[in-house]
């Protein structure tokens, strides 16, 4: 199943950053992408050849980033359907859909570095889902940020987003308990877990609904689902398959608006709904919503607030599942 990674693939900065001195000015990257049966090869070339020779390239999940000795500007000669790069500073982010493994090639005379790209073999489990009752479901539960990654810390109370956003998963984890198929927390302790790594556990857990719980600095309950592919986007590719949750997006609004609602009735609290284009949405083949959690600026978190929030959330995912 071919699938659109997010524009968004900064997030993954836990990856290793090589130490480099600062590159040249006006220092250009040329890429050039090729569509073969199977695999999708990235020829990439620069105007400085010490940026190919000392490119250093790391591959996880379908993010493949390659750092270079300085900033430099990108430019796209030509495209492909199943790449979208990105840069920062003096990082380059290729997002392949359904990668597998990469084979790199460094050439002299002229410098060239390419990427060989394969693709993982066709997922056959693509029509969505059809299950009622929250016993049959399976729930993935992603509480944000994490250890050294604290998010969001508020400047009046000290409670920080990756505590809260634990506190909360660890109560809808305890509610929602033998009363599901199967349950998992992308992780259990206040500890960093790669992005990458939450995507994987996220998909190989075959989730029927996911929720990942986050902090943010307004004053509302903020729920978002994946944003939808653009039209540009969809004539860019060869048939209607962008993401794993391409299938799955009118679900995902379905219980964004059930724990919306729930969250309306326990709480005098607005409910604002929206979209991100993160791969963390992207990527599930299921219902799946971040929530982000009012700011602890003007909203007290206390066992009792805390309890409302993780039975609302807990009554919005049995309603979805119910229908």
């Amino acid at each position: 199943m071919k699938f659109l990674k997010a524009l968004i693939a900064l997030i993954i900065v836990s990856l290793l950053v090589p130490a480099y001195p600062h590159g040249q000015e006006g220092s250009q990257i040329i890429m050039y992408v090729k569509d073969y049966d199977g695999f999708v090869r990235i020829l990439l070339k620069s105007n400085a050849d010490e940026y190919i020779q000392n490119a250093a390239i790391s591959e996880a999940y379908s993010i493949v980033k390659i750092d270079f000795p300085g900033t430099f500007d990108l430019i796209k000669e030509q495209e492909g359907a199943n790449v979208l790069a990105s840069s920062r500073g003096s990082s380059l982010f290729l997002q392949i859909s359904n990668l597998e493994r990469i084979k790199v090639i460094k050439l002299p005379s002229p410098s060239r570095l390419v990427i060989d790209a394969y693709f993982a073999p066709v997922r056959q489990d693509t029509v969505p889902k059809e299950k009622t009752g929250i016993g049959n479901f399976n729930v993935v539960i992603d509480p944000g940020h994490g250890g050294s990654d604290s998010g969001i810390v508020s400047s009046s109370s000290q409670i920080k987003e990756s505590a809260l956003s634990l506190t909360v998963a660890q109560g809808l984890h305890k509610a929602l308990g033998s009363t599901v198929k199967k349950l998992y927390l992308t992780r259990t302790i206040e500890t960093t877990v790669p992005i990458e790594l939450r995507i994987r556990d996220g998909v190989l857990n075959n989730p029927d609904i996911f929720v990942s719980i986050h902090m943010s600095k307004t004053n509302s309950f903020d729920i978002y689902t994946a944003t939808p592919v653009t039209q540009s986007l969809k004539e860019s590719t060869e048939d209607n398959d962008y993401t794993r949750q391409s299938d799955y997006m009118s679900k995902s609004a379905e219980l964004a608006k059930a724990i919306g609602e729930a969250l309306v009735t326990k709480h005098d609290v607005k409910v604002n709904y929206g979209d991100l284009p993160i791969p963390i949405l992207y990527e599930i083949s299921a219902a799946a919503i971040l929530i982000e959690l009012p700011s602890a600026e003007n909203f007290t978190y206390n066992d009792e607030t805390i309890g409302v929030i993780v039975n609302a959330i807990k009554q919005g995912i049995e309603s979805y599942a119910a229908k």
